[in-house]
């Protein structure tokens, strides 16, 4: 079967289609996200007149869309906050600190965000955006999370405190999945669910159909009326194949770790369901979870014990317990014994900082940010940097 084919089989079965955008809303001010994002999306089904700028609804069957928004009640940190890559931190064009880890760092950061400033989502503004984006979907959802619980957790695993950065990208999904519970339920093995970043730009030259049919591809697939051997092989025909995943790019295996890119993943609905229900529990898991391996970085076996290592070229050290924000859903999958696809080209899907996009996201969504709290942030580091202790 052709791939002309095989999406306009997928147009007459795919039933629901449920988009859930995680992470912090970075980008989400810019004036092209609503056309780079949610257009296309809606063209799953409604079709754009280049020459008139309308949209119009596809005739025959369309999948019933819900989308489902998730923000933190309150901003956190993140690396780029923390001198990463400054200009993706939301705040001014040249706001600017030290890059680097310290102690010095870790205490401001938990004064800042915990005692000083509660750093509230402008829900109002943010709902009032977001349903005009997402005007054409059948529902548009509002979520919002209170991590609190999830840091008593993961302080019961550790023994210490901490503050979730790349975690709530995925996590988020979670949340949609427990409050949503209706949504997620009704979904079918001919249903699709999406978790993308609020900072993906999905390029238009792999269009959502063609994203669809990846993931449902037809080899190995199962025995239908068209198709009734199910496979090109016949001796692999009936393989039951769900439930699936969609990666989102550069699959490789990286030192012994099957790694993808963290933009985004596409599943059909027993995925979706299987993945929302158990994910964050996985990572988690006092005995097996995120927290008891080394999180990402490898260490070296030596007289006085375990030691951190950043030369992974080292044949001794020790990178059997690691683990990046890019392996945790691939290793989730394989433990969930899903059938995993992969975009191939991770460079087709991208993110709007790749392509020179960046805007001042903490200051068009959350509370209590000003120009002279970060002046006096870049100060407070300035300081700190000149006596040594960042």
């Amino acid at each position: 079967m052709n791939e002309i084919n095989h999406i306009k089989n997928l147009k007459q079965t795919v039933d629901n289609i449920v988009i859930v955008l995680t992470g912090q809303p970075r980008a989400t001010s810019l004036p092209q996200w609503k056309s780079i994002v949610s257009d296309y999306y809606r063209s799953a089904v409604e079709t754009y007149d280049e020459v008139t700028g309308e949209w119009t609804r596809n005739t025959g069957h369309t999948p019933n869309v819900d989308v489902i928004l998730v923000l933190n009640e309150k901003d956190t940190p993140d690396k780029y906050f923390l001198g990463e890559d400054p200009q993706l931190a939301g705040l001014d064009s040249d706001y600017s600190i030290p890059a680097g880890q310290s102690l010095t760092k870790a205490n401001y950061k938990y004064r800042l965000f915990q005692e000083r400033f509660n750093f509230k989502i402008k829900k109002d503004k943010w709902e009032k955006y977001q349903s005009e984006c997402w005007s054409w979907a059948d529902s548009i959802n509002f979520v919002y999370w209170d991590p609190s619980a999830a840091n008593r957790r993961v302080e019961d695993v550790t023994g210490h405190g901490y503050i979730f950065t790349y975690e709530t990208q995925y996590w988020h999904y979670n949340i949609a999945y427990n409050q949503h519970t209706d949504i997620f339920n009704k979904l079918t093995k001919n249903s699709v669910a999406v978790r993308q970043r609020y900072d993906l730009a999905p390029a238009k030259e792999l269009p959502i159909w063609s994203k669809i049919a990846r993931m449902f591809n037809h080899f190995w697939s199962e025995p239908s009326e068209n198709n009734p051997t199910g496979s090109y092989h016949l001796h692999n025909s009936g393989v039951l194949k769900s439930p699936l995943v969609l990666l989102s790019g550069h699959l490789c295996v990286l030192r012994g770790k099957l790694f993808s890119t963290d933009f985004a993943n596409m599943f059909d609905g027993p995925g979706a369901v299987l993945f929302g229900k158990h994910f964050m529990d996985w990572c988690i898991d006092p005995v097996t979870g995120m927290w008891t391996d080394k999180h990402g970085v490898p260490f070296k076996n030596c007289s006085e014990g375990l030691k951190q290592e950043v030369d992974w070229s080292d044949p001794e050290c020790d990178v059997s317990d690691w683990v990046l924000p890019e392996t945790l859903i691939p290793k989730f999958c394989q433990e969930y014994h899903y059938s995993m696809m992969d975009i191939k080209n991770r460079m087709l899907d991208d993110l709007f900082r790749h392509q020179g996009m960046v805007d001042q996201w903490r200051y068009y969504w959350y509370e209590g940010w000003t120009p002279e709290l970060v002046e006096e942030i870049q100060q407070y580091f300035s300081k700190e940097n000149q006596k040594g202790t960042l």
